[in-house]
């Protein structure tokens, strides 16, 4: 026990100093774990209104002047992984549940084309003039800058004339769509705005409307680039600790300068 007195006795500011160094790590281990923790719960709060309000909200409609197309809008779903997203919408969830790999971002959308009246020109169509059998042709073209629609066929009927009365008879038969083509260029996406995400769709067209519109971000799932941590290093050195003479005797507290080679094995950040 004299032994053990008399080096604490000898080095008790070197001992102090160790006890002080330990002491500062697990310090900066607690702040670094509560700034972590107070971070998470700040994103936490953050998702919460961010997916309350994509509960809440509609679809707006805009007409962005720079496209010349309508722009329609609403808040989206952000969530950190995948299954959060079955508390606030289950038909979607379940949808995307069934689809392999990981879901980066979705949007699900259900649209309107409104044509309104359509006119279709008519034309006489002989179909075989023996039996009466005769058609009315039509076709309609239609394409703006986001719609297209190609429509062709021909209403088609029997007429035969009936000396004994004077009169025509006439018998209806199908009506055919012989083409029956439709194209759209719709641009979808998720965007951030106002210090929050929303999911947006675009249409050049004035006859398309989207009538639902919703969209989920997934935090877990996005890339991110990987820093790759360097374990050994090799540089000049300078610093405070224990040091030594020339021949390893007499340590003490003091200044220290020249170059090091150290791996680290224990990062705090």
């Amino acid at each position: 026990m004299g032994i053990v007195f008399t080096f604490i006795k000898k080095y008790y500011s070197l001992i102090f100093f160790g006890i002080i160094l330990i002491l500062s790590v697990f310090l900066f281990q607690t702040c670094n774990t509560l700034k972590n923790e107070r971070a998470q719960k700040e994103l936490q709060d953050k998702l919460y209104t961010q997916n309350m309000n994509a509960l809440k909200d509609s679809i707006k409609v805009e007409f962005n002047k720079k496209l010349q197309a309508l722009e329609f809008s609403k808040q989206s779903f952000v969530v950190e992984k995948f299954k959060d997203l079955e508390q606030y919408d289950k038909q979607l969830y379940d949808q995307l549940n069934k689809v392999k790999g990981d879901i980066m971002d979705v949007i699900d959308a259900k649209l309107k084309v409104d044509a309104g009246k359509v006119s279709l020109g008519n034309k006489l169509e002989i179909i075989n003039k023996d039996n009466g059998y005769y058609g009315l042709r039509f076709s309609r073209n239609y394409a703006d800058s986001g719609f297209s629609q190609k429509i062709g066929g021909s209403s088609r009927f029997y007429a035969n004339y009936d000396e004994k009365i004077k009169t025509w008879n006439i018998k209806p038969d199908t009506t055919l769509l012989d083409t029956n083509q439709m194209s759209l260029k719709i641009i979808y996406g998720t965007r951030q705005k106002d210090k929050g995400y929303e999911v947006f769709a675009i249409s050049r067209s004035p006859l398309v409307s989207f009538k639902e519109l919703t969209g989920s971000y997934f935090i877990e799932n996005q890339v991110r680039p990987t820093k790759k941590v360097k374990k050994w290093a090799i540089g000049p050195y300078l610093g405070a600790g224990i040091v030594t003479d020339i021949n390893g005797s007499n340590p003490r507290l003091g200044w220290s300068a020249g170059i090091s080679i150290h791996y680290d094995i224990w990062q705090l950040w």
